[in-house]
């Protein structure tokens, strides 16, 4: 008897005898895993605005760029500083602020 890769189940079996219930396949639920993929990136993106703009000021403390010859740069992190100030404003104004998955003291983390 031939098996499929991922189930035990034999390979010949409809697929409506397979599975029950949500099709991860189906476009609901696709639908829903771009969202979530959509909504990650979105978080990942605005990390990184803050992380560069952090970067950029941090080596403009230290002395090592002079904001007076780099007025583009500066401009930029600026620019990257207030779309993460944005973002972090309107997680918290929605209730989204951690990105965590609550079962994550569940499991001891």
């Amino acid at each position: 008897m031939e098996y499929s890769q991922f189930e035990r189940q034999p390979a010949h079996v409809r697929d409506d005898d397979r599975r029950s219930g949500d099709d991860r396949r189906g476009p609901l639920r696709r639908e829903a895993d771009r969202g979530e993929r959509l909504r990650e990136l979105i978080a990942f993106a605005t990390a990184m605005c803050g992380g560069l703009a952090v970067l950029y000021f941090f080596f403009v403390a230290i002395g090592t760029i002079d904001m007076g010859e780099a007025v583009v740069a500066t401009v930029c992190a600026v620019v990257l500083a207030l779309i993460w100030v944005v973002s972090f404003w309107w997680r918290m104004r929605t209730g989204a602020a951690a990105l965590q998955r609550p079962d994550r003291e569940r499991r001891g983390f």
